[in-house]
């Protein structure tokens, strides 16, 4: 469990393997999420593992992968689940800068067409030096997205740094594991091809 990144990655940015992912500091593991507002909505897993092995980056890069969603206002927690992979990370949309903008653009998926799959990325670093190892690009469903929207509302709106620590700490104790998280997950999706 960890927290959340220290900048935000933008609608723009290009990733590649093998290039320095700029938005998290070297010697940090475990996994962070970022949105980003913008027409539709953005969010990437950003995974971080020191020394990644050839399997490690397969599973994450190609394995079968769930998404879930663990609300716990005033966070809401994010769950990455693969075969022998589990990485999990708290987000506190009472914390972001840009909430408002990001709320409003999550909103927007009560717009789409009931059979859209909307896009989600899934990076891989290597936590020594963050270096990204592995991109992937998943689809979740709208049904996905409307249970993050339904979540994020019900999360504080401003929410101070000092009351973000106390409820992450609270929910460490709570949930010692990913496996226990994803059990009270109020959505749990299989990710999707692009």
């Amino acid at each position: 469990m960890s927290r959340p990144p220290e900048t935000a990655p933008t609608d723009h940015m290009l990733l590649n393997v093998g290039a320095v992912f700029p938005h998290v500091q070297p010697g940090q593991e475990g996994m962070k999420i970022s949105i980003t507002a913008g027409e539709a909505p953005s969010i990437m897993f950003v995974v971080m593992v020191a020394g990644p092995t050839n399997q490690e980056v397969r599973m994450v890069t190609k394995g079968k992968l769930r998404l879930g969603l663990t609300p716990s206002p005033p966070l809401l927690w994010f769950s990455l689940l693969g075969e022998k992979i589990s990485f999990d990370a708290p987000y506190a949309i009472g914390v972001e800068p840009k909430a408002g903008e990001i709320l409003k653009s999550v909103n927007q998926v009560y717009f789409a067409p009931p059979e859209t799959r909307l896009l989600t990325t899934v990076l891989l670093l290597d936590a020594r030096d963050c270096v990204i190892r592995g991109i992937r690009a998943v689809t979740v469903s709208p049904q996905w997205w409307l249970a993050l929207d339904t979540l994020l509302a019900r999360c504080e709106v401003p929410l101070t740094q000092s009351a973000y620590l106390a409820a992450m700490q609270k929910d460490m104790q709570r949930w010692p594991s990913t496996a226990a998280l994803a059990r009270d997950a109020g959505i749990i999706e299989h990710a999707g091809a692009v």
